[in-house]
């Protein structure tokens, strides 16, 4: 199904919806709307396009591999001045560990460690 994002106005203020294509109301904030249309589509991102199930699995992959995530905290830690600094790149840091751990760490799963 897909959704779009239409500007209406509640309140006597702009605000933001999710329709369908038929034009009916899937998610307004509760009858507030959203302020920005940048928040709405982050909704149907979350909502309906699987951004849930994506978070959950990055948080219970590191939940899962607790060592490499000590490793990976220790070693962004030991490296911040570098990284600032731009003498080491965060990605040089996350082969360094996956070549130690063997394991492919997902893409933008970072953020939720």
């Amino acid at each position: 199904m897909n959704y779009k994002v239409i500007q209406k106005i509640i309140s006597n203020n702009y605000r933001y919806i999710i329709v369908d294509e038929n034009n009916k109301t899937i998610d307004d904030a509760q009858g507030y709307g959203y302020k920005t249309y940048q928040n709405a589509n982050k909704v149907i991102w979350y909502k309906f396009s699987g951004g849930k199930e994506k978070i959950d699995d990055y948080k219970s992959f590191w939940k899962t591999n607790k060592e490499l995530y000590n490793y990976l905290n220790e070693l962004f830690d030991m490296n911040c001045k570098e990284i600032c600094r731009g003498e080491i790149s965060q990605e040089e840091l996350i082969r360094e560990a996956e070549n130690k751990f063997n394991i492919k760490i997902p893409k933008n799963s970072l953020k939720y460690m």
